[in-house]
């Protein structure tokens, strides 16, 4: 995966925010770290890097100021990772129908929140 993410100059880190961006556009930062189980203070860089190189963008909220929601800003480099992702996403669900990967993310979901209590 690094060797693919390499010319566009992004880590498999910085690709998995990416990619979780897509799937959930205006998330909150505390709402990404938890979902990358990550510190707050470990993506807030990695946030940093990707805002300076014009990848994502931080959007303050309207009703807290303390609370940031991220989106990705549209462009070549987001359209390749995109292409990326659903490229990883077809070659491991083959041979997988929809009922099944839908049945598998509950039953990960499941374990998830289990691991959490």
């Amino acid at each position: 995966m690094e060797k693919k993410l390499a010319p566009l100059g992004i880590t498999y880190q910085e690709f998995r925010i990416a990619g979780l961006l897509m799937g959930d556009n205006d998330i909150t930062q505390k709402d990404l770290a938890n979902k990358l189980n990550v510190r707050a203070a470990t993506l807030s860089i990695a946030i940093s890097k990707l805002a300076e190189r014009g990848l994502v963008r931080r959007v303050p909220s309207t009703t807290d100021k303390r609370v940031n929601y991220l989106q990705l800003v549209p462009g070549e480099k987001i359209e390749s990772i995109s292409q990326i992702l659903l490229t990883l996403e077809q070659s491991i669900s083959r041979g997988i129908s929809d009922s099944e990967l839908e049945t598998a993310g509950e039953v990960l979901s499941k374990l998830i929140e289990n691991l959490n209590k």
